[in-house]
């Protein structure tokens, strides 16, 4: 009986490794767009209605294409959301400098599946994903197609405005940054209902599904991080980590982490921003992000593939035609919230931030 038990859990863990080491695919090929910076993508996201509430909703906007950064995901007033990458020594910290541009392979309401190289030979498949009003994730399948071995760095970053960011602490238990930020209930064309329950004080978690070799916080210009990752093979005290800081004001946060593919092999890392009112229990917060740091994506991107099957189809349509069609159906089913105070049905919202309906 123990010998069952044993191998039942090596079974268990064995399966839940592989299912993260393969690439995500979809089943049905009119949903494959193929999208490139220059093409009409409408690329808001929000988390699915199961997984949504009003108050405390973050809508996050995917950025593919600008000259100045890497593929990034911000949120109204809570900042960006990008990684940075360092192979073989070389940072490469904006889209141009990416050996291959992100292309969108396919775009629903809660999730873009996207495929680039930062590096000739590093293939990387990223899937973001709302994951919830709470919980953004961003998951990269990464494969060293090349005839060498591979060392990369990979340095996940929340970036603000501002000097807006107040880090509590590094959980090693949690794997995670933990820290607060404020946000006004005003906005450019349409200020938030005051007397409703929009948070001001936010609680911010900054976790990774693999173990991290170091974190950071840091005040400066984030353009600044360019030196402080890079390699300066002249220094006599050479230091590879990030600064440690865990009770600090910032504008940008990182994660840092190590891996090293021979050639073909092939593994996942995830990151995962967590956001929530500071008067909410960080133990709810904490068991949704622990559940999302290992969960199996490809049923979720097989619900959303499910959902277009009763969408009608024209063949006349254009490839742009297409892709805008989508995306007016991936705006619409965006607006959407689940039933909540005295609606007990589905309702639409003109703004689920920073998606505008």
């Amino acid at each position: 009986m123990k010998a069952f038990i044993v191998a039942l859990i090596l079974g268990i863990c064995f399966s839940s490794t592989e299912i993260l080491s393969q690439a995500l695919t979809i089943s049905d090929p009119w949903l494959v767009i193929e999208a490139k910076s220059d093409d009409p993508l409408y690329t808001t996201y929000t988390a699915g209605m199961e997984r949504s509430r009003l108050y405390g909703d973050k809508g996050y906007k995917m950025d593919y294409w600008s000259t100045e950064r890497p593929l990034s995901y911000s949120s109204d007033k809570s900042g960006s959301m990008y990684c940075i990458w360092k192979v073989n020594e070389v940072v490469v910290d904006k889209m141009p400098e990416y050996h291959s541009k992100p292309v969108v392979t396919a775009s629903f309401p809660d999730m873009a599946l996207s495929h680039y190289q930062p590096w000739p030979g590093v293939d990387v498949q990223e899937c973001f994903m709302v994951y919830s009003s709470k919980i953004a994730l961003v998951d990269m399948h990464i494969t060293n197609h090349s005839a060498e071995q591979m060392n990369i760095e990979i340095y996940p970053v929340i970036e603000f405005d501002k000097d807006s960011l107040c880090v509590d602490m590094f959980s090693t238990e949690e794997n995670a940054l933990f820290a607060t930020h404020y946000e006004s209930t005003k906005r450019l064309t349409s200020n938030l209902y005051s007397a409703g329950g929009y948070p001001k004080q936010w609680r911010d978690i900054f976790a990774a599904n693999v173990q991290l070799y170091s974190y950071g916080a840091y005040a400066g210009p984030p353009g600044d991080f360019y030196n402080i990752i890079k390699t300066d093979f002249y220094a006599d005290d050479r230091n590879d980590k990030l600064n440690m800081a865990d009770n600090a004001c910032a504008r940008y946060i990182a994660l840092h982490a190590k891996l090293s593919l021979a050639p073909g092999e092939s593994t996942n890392i995830r990151y995962l921003r967590g956001m929530q009112a500071l008067d909410e229990s960080d133990d709810d917060i904490l068991h949704e992000i622990n559940e999302a740091k290992n969960l199996d994506l490809q049923p979720y991107l097989d619900q959303n593939t499910s959902m277009y099957r009763s969408v009608p189809r024209f063949e006349e349509m254009s490839r742009e035609e297409k892709i805008m069609y989508i995306g007016a159906f991936n705006l619409a089913r965006g607006c959407m919230l689940p039933p909540s105070g005295e609606t007990s049905h589905n309702f639409y919202v003109f703004s689920r931030e920073p998606l505008w309906g």
